[in-house]
């Protein structure tokens, strides 16, 4: 018979340190595969994502021949979706991994940093705008580039990184994420998976708001709002033409793949942006004329 859960004190969130070994076993077993798909569908691990965290124990639990909780697993809802929550739970060192990522880059992609006067006045000025999302014209601090959203170096710098290298290869461990039921002519990131790095980059700069680090917590409670922002960028994208977004979110993921980071763009003729609404920054025509796409590492 499988073992019993431990509960969790009132209040308190579920410990996989208080289980039977059986049933830790099966948790670290289903814990990556349940992330990859989390982070490719939605982004943040929530309720919503129980489903799909459950099939994975199901699936770990097959694996690993423990059909006295496989059985569990199949016939006890409850069971299941305790499990995983502890799964969901466990993505925090996840989350924390991404957000170093991207706190070790900002400084040197945005030219920011301790002992530089304007840190800041530039913080503050991109982070309403969300203009840290554009490449800019000659250097960190001239116009952006609003043609070409999501492709500023950060982006695939972070998905390098963090999904594209070393154990967190998820195009060689997981490719399926990239490219499902290859209905798509060539494989892409995620919708969800981009809206995350966008909160995290957010969640990072902020952290120099003040001109000095002050550390902030990378956590759905906190940066939630960054995420929906992000979500509403990429539909705007999507609305005004499907072929351009897919061809932009394509060249991302062959950009992180071999992390091609193109150079600053010249453009003499950029014009300063004068509208405060992040939506309305994007230059939605220009982009879908294929001003933003980038081919082989480097932009038109």
């Amino acid at each position: 018979m499988a073992p019993n859960l431990v509960s969790p004190p009132p209040r308190q969130k579920w410990s996989l340190g208080a289980q039977h070994p059986d049933v830790q076993k099966v948790v670290q077993a289903a814990f990556k595969p349940s992330y990859v798909l989390v982070t490719a569908r939605s982004g943040w691990p929530n309720i919503s994502d129980v489903s799909v965290i459950r099939g994975e124990l199901i699936t770990a639990a097959k694996q690993l021949d423990w059909w006295h909780i496989h059985a569990r697993l199949l016939s006890e809802l409850a069971y299941g979706t305790n499990l995983a929550k502890i799964v969901a739970g466990r993505s925090i060192h996840e989350r924390a991994k991404l957000k170093a990522t991207a706190s070790n880059h900002v400084q040197l992609q945005y030219g920011i940093g301790v002992g530089v006067m304007d840190t800041s006045t530039f913080v503050q000025g991109v982070l309403p705008s969300h203009y840290y999302i554009y490449p800019r014209v000659h250097g960190t601090r001239g116009l952006p580039r609003r043609t070409h959203p999501y492709m500023h170096p950060i982006f695939p710098i972070i998905l390098h990184y963090r999904f594209f290298s070393g154990d967190d290869n998820y195009a060689a461990r997981y490719p399926s994420i990239f490219n499902p039921n290859e209905a798509l002519p060539r494989p892409e990131i995620p919708r969800a998976m981009l809206t995350l790095v966008g909160a995290v980059v957010h969640t990072a700069l902020s952290q120099w708001s003040t001109g000095e680090l002050v550390p902030r917590k990378f956590s759905e409670e906190l940066c939630g709002d960054a995420t929906t922002l992000h979500m509403r960028l990429l539909n705007a994208m999507w609305n005004r033409s499907e072929a351009a977004y897919h061809d932009t979110m394509a060249n991302l993921y062959i950009a992180a793949r071999d992390l091609q980071i193109a150079p600053e763009p010249a453009d003499p003729d950029a014009t300063a942006p004068n509208d405060d609404t992040a939506v309305a920054e994007l230059d939605l025509e220009g982009w879908a004329d294929g001003a933003g796409n980038v081919q082989d590492g480097v932009e038109n």
